[in-house]
Order: C-alpha cells, then sequence, then structure tokens
C-alpha cells in the first residue's frame, strides 16, 4: 500500500466560481484578477527571494498544493506515487481543492505554506502575483539551467513578468501546462460552403458578409462573465502589426504603450465589428457557456477561446457535421508575420517551504518525458517544451493536437505573458481593458476613449512598480548597513 496520504478539501465552489472556472480541463483560464497584487498577503522581513541549490538527496515530507479543477486528483496522486518509488525517503500529501488560492492565502500568512503549488497566475485569487509582490517565492532557475532544460522549453514562454518578476534574469515560476488558444470555427461549415480561412481581416470580414445571407454572425465571445477571452485575438495581434516589443511595453506599463498604431490599428477592428453589425446579437448578455452553444450552432463563425473548448462542450448540441478547427487571429495586412497566443499555466514554491529541496526535484521529475506523457492523456493539456508534438501525439484529442500544430508552426511568432506586478492597489487593468473592448462592441465607447484610459491607469502602475522598486532598494541599504 502506498505511504502517500492524500488529502482533499470537499468545499463546493459557488455556481458563479464554476462559471469562471472554464474548461472542463479545470484550468481557470482566463478570469480577470486584479493588478492588486499585494492585496491580503503576509509581509516578511526577508527583501530577497529564496534561493537553494536542488541536491538530489531528499527525504521527509513533500506537500503539494494544487487546484483541484477538471483535472481532478487522481492524476497528482498517481504521479505522487511514481515520485516515492524514485525517492523512498520522501512522502508526498496531495491537497487539493477548486479555491486552492484562497484556502493557501491564510494557512501561509500563518507561517504554513506547502512545499509546491499549482495554480494559474490567471486564477482570480491572484495568489501568484501576491506571492511574487511580497517577494515570497523561491528563485528556480538552477532548475532550468540544470541539464539544459530552460533550452528545451518553447521559447518565449519564460519571458515576462509571470516568470521573471523582478528584472533580474531569475525564474520564479515554473510552466507546467500551456494552451494555444485562437478563433476557433466549424471547419466543416467552412469545408461545404467552399469557404477560405481568412489570411487577413479583409478576407474576415468578406467572409462575413458571405455568412450574413445565412443568417451566422460574424463574432461572438463571453462578454457576460470572461471578456478577456478576447486576449486570443487582441494581444496577437498588436505583436502581428507591431511586433512583440509593442506587447511588452504594453505589459510594463511603458508611457504612451497604449497609444501606439498598433494597438490604435488592433481596437480599430473590434469598432469595425460594432459598426458592421458583425458581433452575434445578445453577446454582450452571454456566458462562454452560452456563447459557446450558439457558436456550435453555426449561429457564429468565430469565437475566441482554447483548446479546452472540445472538452467542455462535449455534450453539448451542434451543427450537424460539427469539426472544431482553429486560426491565429487574422493579420491586418498580408507581409506581416502572424502572432498567436500562448497562455500557461504556473508552478512555484514558497520561500517559506520545509521541504524546497524535493519539492525542486518534484518540478523536475514533472518535466521527464514518461511524466510529461502521463500528464497529457490524464489531462488533454499540454506540455510548454519544444517536442510537444513528439510527446503528446495520440494521448490528446484531434482539437488540442491541431492547436499546438498551430502554434508550434515556424510561421508563428509565440506570444505570451502578462502585466507586471504592483503593489496593492484598486486598478484593475486587465479587467477594464477588455470590459472596454466590450463597451466599443456595444458603441458605448470609442477607440480614443479606451486607449486614454487604459493609458492613465498604466502610467499609474507604473508610479507604484516604481515606488515599490524604491522602497525595496531602501530595505536592501538598510539590511547591508546592518
Amino acid at each position: 500500500m502506498s505511504k502517500v496520504k492524500r488529502v482533499l478539501t470537499a468545499l463546493l465552489a459557488a455556481s458563479v466560481a464554476a462559471t469562471m472556472a472554464v474548461g472542463a480541463t479545470g484550468c481557470e483560464k482566463v478570469d480577470d484578477a486584479s493588478s492588486a497584487a499585494g492585496t491580503g498577503t503576509a509581509s516578511t522581513d526577508s527583501t530577497e527571494s529564496g534561493s537553494g541549490e536542488s541536491t538530489g538527496d531528499i527525504s521527509g515530507e513533500l506537500k503539494l498544493a494544487v487546484f483541484q479543477g477538471g483535472y481532478g486528483l487522481d492524476i497528482w496522486n498517481q504521479i505522487a506515487d511514481e515520485f516515492e518509488a524514485e525517492h523512498p525517503d520522501v512522502t508526498v500529501t496531495v491537497t487539493g481543492d477548486t479555491d486552492i488560492g484562497n484556502v493557501l492565502r491564510p494557512q501561509i500568512i500563518n507561517g504554513d505554506a506547502p512545499d509546491f503549488i499549482y495554480l494559474a497566475s490567471t486564477n482570480p485569487s491572484g495568489l501568484l502575483q501576491s506571492l511574487e509582490t511580497d517577494h515570497l517565492v523561491m528563485d528556480l532557475t538552477d532548475i532550468f539551467e540544470e541539464d539544459g532544460l530552460k533550452d528545451k522549453i518553447i521559447d518565449g514562454v519564460l519571458d515576462g513578468p509571470t516568470y521573471q518578476p523582478y528584472g533580474d534574469g531569475k525564474i520564479y515560476a515554473a510552466p507546467l501546462f500551456f494552451s494555444v488558444n485562437g478563433m476557433w470555427y466549424d471547419s466543416n461549415l467552412f469545408e461545404k460552403n467552399s469557404w477560405e480561412v481568412p489570411e487577413t481581416w479583409d478576407d474576415a470580414f468578406a467572409l462575413a458578409d458571405q455568412a450574413k445571407e445565412q443568417g451566422i454572425a460574424m463574432y461572438t465571445y463571453a462578454a457576460a462573465n470572461a471578456p478577456a477571452y478576447n486576449e486570443s485575438v487582441i494581444w496577437p495581434m498588436i505583436a502581428t502589426i507591431g511586433g512583440k516589443d509593442k506587447l511588452d511595453a504594453i505589459f510594463n506599463y511603458e508611457e504612451g504603450a497604449w497609444n501606439d498604431p498598433a494597438v490604435t490599428e488592433t481596437l480599430n477592428i473590434f469598432q469595425q465589428m460594432h459598426d458592421g453589425g458583425y458581433l452575434l446579437e445578445g453577446t454582450m448578455g452571454m456566458t462562454h457557456t452560452q456563447s459557446q452553444q450558439q457558436w456550435l450552432q453555426d449561429k457564429a463563425l468565430f469565437i475566441p477561446n482554447g483548446a479546452w473548448i472540445q472538452n467542455e462542450m462535449a455534450d453539448s448540441p451542434r451543427a450537424d457535421g460539427f469539426q472544431f478547427g482553429v486560426m491565429a487571429a487574422p493579420k491586418t495586412d498580408a507581409s506581416q508575420q502572424q502572432a498567436i497566443w500562448f497562455q500557461t499555466e504556473e508552478m512555484y514554491i514558497p520561500t517559506d517551504a520545509e521541504n524546497p529541496e524535493a519539492a525542486k526535484e518534484f518540478i523536475k521529475f514533472l518535466y521527464t518525458d514518461d511524466i510529461v506523457k502521463e500528464m497529457a492523456e490524464a489531462t488533454n493539456a499540454l506540455p510548454p517544451l519544444k517536442n510537444c508534438l513528439e510527446l503528446v501525439d495520440g494521448l490528446v484529442d484531434d482539437a488540442t493536437y491541431a492547436s499546438a500544430e498551430l502554434g508550434l508552426s515556424d510561421d508563428m511568432v509565440q506570444v505570451s505573458g502578462g502585466f507586471a506586478n504592483t503593489s496593492a492597489t484598486d486598478i484593475t487593468i486587465r479587467s477594464d481593458f477588455f470590459q472596454g473592448v466590450g463597451s466599443i462592441l456595444n458603441g458605448d465607447m470609442t477607440v480614443a476613449d479606451l486607449q486614454a484610459q487604459m493609458e492613465q491607469e498604466s502610467q499609474e502602475l507604473a508610479q507604484l512598480v516604481t515606488a515599490q522598486q524604491g522602497l525595496e532598494e531602501g530595505a536592501s541599504s538598510e539590511e547591508a548597513a546592518e
């Protein structure tokens, strides 16, 4: 009998939380979380994130805390057993909860941190952002430098403030899964009408005009409960038009970033959707499942989403012969190199972990081929590795594999990331932006007004970042003086 202890907190999420926890894969994919990263997080006298060499000589209890969604806990229990088999002096405890972020917060405050956490940065609890802001996550750089692991991760995934929050080139979170997000369509509908997948937005609008004749709208999305699904279109569009640097400038609150022509051109596409009546009627009142149901019935050509939509809507009625297809957001000019959005889910180690050496070994264990394959087969999720297609072939569904083929194509520029962490604030820049895009689609806001609002919020957040850096530098100086 396994010595692994299994702990399951049997808390039922409220119905709205269940709605927001999108996807049968159990990942809260693009729920809006405040940029108020420091709210409610334990304070600490330390101004440096923890660091430690992974020795491989490990023992004791290893406490895992994982988000319990559609993946369930069985796969984690299975991997825990296998880890114990390789490390007989380690006992693994697996704790799961649908609201694991808010469960862990008071525990961490009280000095009872787990050794390992799997919870995506997009989770509404904002746990990773809070821990990073207060320097309560461990430096994992040595993991990625060992055995060339960093070179095995898909290019660009480890860039940006989620993984390198302090701008020091060090890595403080590790990607467990990734999703290729784009515009999904019914490939059977396209085939029977002899429609080509549009390369440019001009092509897309021309196709939409043809579809209108059959009573099919161009676009729908989860406007009522997850408007940030539009990041699958907007962020890669900005990168396609202006390059990845334009997106990085937005995420890092650079002055003038929101007024860049690439942002204007991107938002003008949504203005054009409104002006031409291309949005599916009623979209602004639809949740993610409602909009997805309409799309499955060929009421709209496109919906921004990730591969999890196939599992999530597996039992939902759909048009005869419906087949999942996915494309990157179109270009505005045929000469541009197309970008596509990668969304990742993270794992990390708190600085107060009692067994960080075992936690680091466990993270490395999760990147081994056999475990990656087990994870893929059990969860239908993609590993963030360059040889992803080889590893998951035959283990994930066709739609997920097709999305990975598209995203990892040499023709595509892979973009990912998120807003840089700040000290506590009421500003919710990500949420405000995607709500604003909805206001453009609804005719309640102009492109220029939204850009002005976002530029103002961005500069207020930039001031918080500067102030926080000053405090940390001051604390470091005082510590050095002592």
